[in-house]
This record gives C-alpha cells, structure tokens and sequence, in this order.
C-alpha cells in the first residue's frame, strides 16, 4: 500500500504559547494542525512535495 503520512511535532511549551496566544484552550488529543514543525512523508521514490498513489 502506498500513503503519505501526515507527521507533526508540538512540544509542551509550544502548545502552552499557542494557548496564551490565541486564547482558547486546545484540546485532549492534539492534531496535526497544532504543530510546531510539520511534515508530510511520501513513498520512496515519489517526486518531492508530490502525492503519489499509483
């Protein structure tokens, strides 16, 4: 099976920043969306930043 997986990193005091920026608490389970450094891995050989699924 080939997939790109979404990957994401977001330490505690990022996530404590984020809170004091915005406002609003986040919640239990953090996204990938809350990240500090985000990635997508694809499939080996795919071309860079391309989604391959063939």
């Amino acid at each position: 099976m080939r997939c790109v997986i979404n990957l994401a990193l977001a330490p505690a005091p990022w996530l404590d920043w984020v809170e004091e920026t915005l406002g609003a608490g986040y919640p239990k389970s953090v996204g990938e969306s809350l990240g500090l450094y985000r990635i997508r891995l694809h499939p080996t050989g795919a071309p860079a930043g391309a989604d391959v699924w063939a």
